[in-house]
């Protein structure tokens, strides 16, 4: 018997990371000559892009435009505003796929149709694309969209959501009062809560972006009120159930931007430097534990995380980050660390996975403890 040896021989290469140009997205848009991406997203197998600009190369975009990985093309003329340098609009401000049609939000009077100004194809603020063009939400309206500008958009429990620093909504049904925020049904705007502000100088009450988290909408942005409360009782963040809102603790003394959940947990960045009350110090070094009733929170350069009732450190995945020397005091109680206890320069206590870990570093060097900790000025206390 023969034994035939086959030898396959598999070729490889190494690829080094890099970023690969896509075009040059040219001329200047606006009034104050800027130009740039709002907002991308991935729709019909392309990526699409949303902001304040024309064309790339020769090709008209207006706005907004698609790439199929070789060439960018339009959607249809792309969005509209007779207020900029050239009538191009601003899209993807936000995204969202909604009842098989494809929503954007930005600057704008209208989107799409045969020429710019079409009067079927006026909608300000938002459109939505059926699969070959741009329409308003509400077509027989005598107005159909926002009062100003939309800067983001959410899908929860089957409405869309709106965000931005309008103060009405126009539809068939005619106007309504949606400041900040509102909510749409595929047929008609309603108001979920009116939005009012007093961080300094301009008391903004713009809402700027969204993301569900644990079965609520939470919407951040600048806002401080809702529906009358005291200024402060939501302070840029705010949680929604369909029904009513609800506080994140202390909230923030400034606006949030942008928000997103990770691991379970819920992230926010914005220009704020420290809770509403000033209890939560937000720096980038140390690293700050809270114990209060609230929900905490700790940041990193902008980046928040935050767990409800629970301990929290800044970290990034199972990576602890801006961590510095603290000290240790107080009694011991059954189930902490001995060692941890007897450090006067132990190390933070992070979570991963649910379970309270002393950390060093970024590496895991003792077992899990349960200790309750308040991390003030540099220092951690035990058994508070």
């Amino acid at each position: 018997m023969k034994k035939i040896l086959i030898l396959i021989i598999i070729p490889f290469q190494l690829y080094c990371q890099h970023w690969n140009t896509m075009g040059n997205i040219d001329t200047i848009s606006n009034a104050n000559g800027k130009k740039g991406i709002s907002g991308i997203t991935v729709y019909n197998n392309k990526i699409t892009i949303g902001g304040f600009f024309k064309n790339e190369g020769s090709t008209m975009l207006y706005g907004i435009g698609q790439w199929n990985g070789t060439n960018w093309s339009p959607m249809s003329i792309g969005i509209w505003f007779s207020g900029s340098i050239d009538s191009e609009g601003v899209g993807g401000n936000g995204f969202a796929l909604y009842k098989n049609n494809f929503y954007t939000a930005g600057v704008m009077e209208g989107a799409g149709g045969t020429f710019i100004g079409d009067a079927a194809h006026i909608s300000y603020d938002i459109t939505r694309w059926t699969g070959s063009d741009w329409f308003p939400l509400s077509p027989f309206a005598p107005f159909s969209g926002f009062n100003n500008t939309v800067s983001a958009l959410s899908i929860y429990h089957n409405n869309l959501y709106c965000g931005g620093s309008f103060g009405n909504s126009w539809d068939a049904g005619g106007v309504h009062s949606t400041q900040g925020i509102s909510r749409w049904n595929d047929t008609i705007f309603s108001a979920c809560g009116q939005m009012t502000g007093d961080f300094p100088p301009n008391n903004d009450f713009f809402v700027l972006d969204f993301c569900e988290y644990q079965n609520k909408l939470i919407a951040g942005g600048y806002f401080t009120s809702i529906d009358g409360s005291p200024f402060g009782a939501y302070s840029g963040i705010a949680a929604y159930n369909d029904t009513a809102w609800s506080a994140l603790g202390n909230g923030f003394n400034n606006a949030v931007y942008s928000l997103t959940v990770y691991n379970g947990e819920l992230y926010a960045g914005g220009i704020f430097t420290t809770s509403r009350d000033g209890l939560t110090q937000q720096r980038p070094q140390p690293a700050w534990i809270d114990r209060r009733g609230n929900m905490q929170v700790a940041r990193v350069e902008n980046f928040l995380i935050g767990v409800g009732r629970d301990p929290l450190v800044a970290a990034i995945g199972h990576e602890v980050v801006a961590v510095r020397r603290v000290e240790q005091r107080g009694r011991r109680r059954a189930g902490v660390d001995a060692d941890l206890a007897d450090r006067p320069r132990a190390a933070a206590v992070v979570r991963v996975g649910g379970v309270a870990r002393r950390v060093t570093g970024d590496r895991d060097v003792g077992p899990a403890v349960e200790v309750a900790d308040l991390v003030r000025e540099g220092r951690v206390v035990a058994d508070k």
